[in-house]
């Protein structure tokens, strides 16, 4: 497991990267917000949530700042993308697919 220090610098990269594309990050200080963090069950730390139409759910994906972007620029995707033979090409190289 990832410890907060290990993480930091990385969720920061990842935050400035995701910013760019209306992508929002948040941290939370549970030292002082201890309300919040009981509120959403956080009892270790780090600990990432994704929020989705302010529904919380864990987050259990990368803890490197391009496997971060790459799991929120995927989470901000529709379910289901259409394909077509003009569109194959960019939707493989638009990610590590």
């Amino acid at each position: 497991m990832t410890n907060a220090a290990s993480l930091a610098p990385q969720y920061e990269e990842a935050a400035t990267i995701l910013k760019k594309s209306g992508i929002k990050l948040a941290k939370v200080d549970c030292t002082v917000e201890a309300d919040v963090c009981q509120q959403y069950d956080v009892s270790g730390y780090p600990t990432l949530k994704v929020f989705r139409n302010g529904v919380p759910t864990d987050y259990s994906g990368p803890r490197k700042a391009d496997g971060i972007v790459s799991y929120m620029n995927k989470q901000s995707l529709p379910a289901i993308t259409e394909l077509s033979a003009e569109t194959h090409d960019d939707f493989t190289k638009a990610d590590k697919v």
